[in-house]
């Protein structure tokens, strides 16, 4: 595209542990650019957080050729973006102790630096947001959080504010934002934000210390794929249309939580305009 510009298209492709599964999840993409979108418009600008955004909906094709209107429904599965370097970390910030944290935690191991208390329980709710960040890398090594912090002030605080923009959000619309990855450059918030392949979210109701609760996001996937999996190899996954349904029903849930459209009708007030 000219001027420095890219076309993001979210794919239907479902990955967990680095493994891109055989099964993709039909709408999946839909739902990622929606929210996508959602957040940037109701939630970043207002908070004065800049994104890399350039065309949404109807308006990416002023940017693309002719017979890219042909293509059936891609301005639901796409956006346009300014083409930037992004920052070589992932910028992660937690409200619970759950997920990857939780079983390095178990460990006795501390990979960030946080020196956090002994005897936690799972899904312990800090009294700030924990910041978490990794290598942007294959393995997403963990990283030092004050390392981060010191080299990368302005990515940090931006990622910060965006975590506590898009939690309170959440709580106003009965669900807790767990944890949330970010990523940037120096400028800009990049890549997707607030969806549930980047994020875990659950409803305010459902948390409690010590369990784990219903998932709006793709910790469902993971926790099948974990269950599958048991001690053997990480392989691509074949899921049953059983399990393709339970994995797409939080997305879903959590489109009509956020925005109180579904899916169909955000794309057709917002994204078909």
């Amino acid at each position: 595209m000219p001027d420095g510009k890219l076309l993001v298209v979210a794919s239907d492709r479902l990955s967990t542990h680095n493994v891109v599964h055989r099964t993709s999840i039909n709408n999946k993409g839909k739902v990622l650019t929606a929210l996508t979108v959602f957040w940037n418009l109701e939630v970043l600008q207002k908070a004065g957080i800049p994104t890399h955004i350039v065309a949404f909906g109807q308006k990416i094709y002023e940017y693309l050729p002719p017979e890219c209107r042909r293509i059936a429904d891609l301005h639901h599965r796409a956006i346009v973006v300014q083409e930037r370097k992004p920052i070589l970390k992932e910028f992660i910030w937690r409200w619970y102790l759950t997920g990857s944290l939780y079983k390095e935690y178990l460990k006795g191991n501390d990979p960030y630096g946080l020196n956090l208390p002994p005897g936690l329980p799972h899904m312990y709710r800090f009294s700030h947001p924990v910041f978490t960040p990794t290598e942007k890398s294959e393995d997403d090594e963990p990283c030092y959080s004050a390392d981060v912090r010191t080299e990368y002030p302005a990515a940090t605080a931006r990622s910060l504010r965006a975590f506590r923009a898009i939690s309170e959000h959440l709580l106003s619309r009965g669900v807790t934002l767990i944890d949330a990855k970010f990523e940037a450059d120096a400028d800009l918030m990049l890549d997707e934000w607030g969806n549930g392949d980047c994020c875990r979210m659950a409803r305010t109701s459902d948390i409690k210390e010590g369990v784990a609760p219903p998932w709006l996001d793709k910790q469902v996937a993971r926790d099948i794929a974990e269950h599958t999996w048991g001690d053997g190899e990480k392989v691509p996954l074949t899921f049953t249309s059983g399990e393709e349904f339970a994995i797409f029903e939080p997305y879903a849930v959590a489109v009509k939580l956020i925005t109180g459209s579904t899916l169909i009708e955000y794309t057709n007030d917002v994204l078909d305009k």
